[in-house]
């Protein structure tokens, strides 16, 4: 086994149950086979983004992987949505399959364009020293408070984490408003 696949694998079975614990939290409604499923065909996505050079290795995979998932679950949603109107309609027709191809259409582009942002992201947490970037993922994809923040990562109080909390999101909005506008 190659030391990537090693890892991939490690990240695989790493957030497996936390992530289908959150999303079992956030939408009661889907069964628990379906969010494991869910979560196989994320990492499939995900590793064939880190194939094609849209994730690093370094990246926080936490946040990544939840993105994805989330994203993947919205498609799937939306897709039984319009499927049970279309089953309720009693006709389903080339119009309601000319919608699922422009919603597919939409959802590509809004996939890339999340991708685009995941990476903007990256970028400029990866311009701040390490300490203050995992503050942002510790507050944004762990939930952890900014006093939590400040015990974790040895910062001298919350006040401190909330400063440059907000100190870098706002480079990130900006980084984001300039480069996907």
């Amino acid at each position: 086994m190659t030391p990537q696949v090693a890892s991939v694998s490690f990240i695989f079975s790493k957030f497996q149950n936390r992530f289908i614990e959150t999303l079992q939290n956030q939408y009661s409604s889907v069964c628990r086979e379906e969010i494991e499923d869910l979560y196989q065909d994320t990492f499939i996505i995900v590793v064939e983004n880190l194939k094609n050079g849209k994730v690093a290795m370094e990246a926080n995979w936490w946040g990544y992987i939840i993105t994805v998932g989330r994203n993947q679950l919205s498609k799937r949603l939306r897709k039984k949505s319009i499927s049970n109107l279309n089953e309720q309609d009693g006709n389903y027709s080339k119009s309601n399959k000319h919608d699922e191809e422009e919603l597919q259409m939409v959802e590509d582009a809004q996939d890339n364009l999340n991708n685009d942002r995941w990476e903007i992201v990256e970028t400029i947490l990866s311009q701040f020293p390490e300490k203050a970037a995992a503050a942002i993922t510790d507050k944004y994809f762990e939930n952890l408070s900014d006093k939590e923040i400040a015990e974790k990562r040895n910062f001298a109080n919350a006040a401190t984490v909330k400063a440059k909390r907000c100190q870098i999101m706002k480079k990130i909005k900006e980084g984001l408003k300039d480069r996907v506008a």
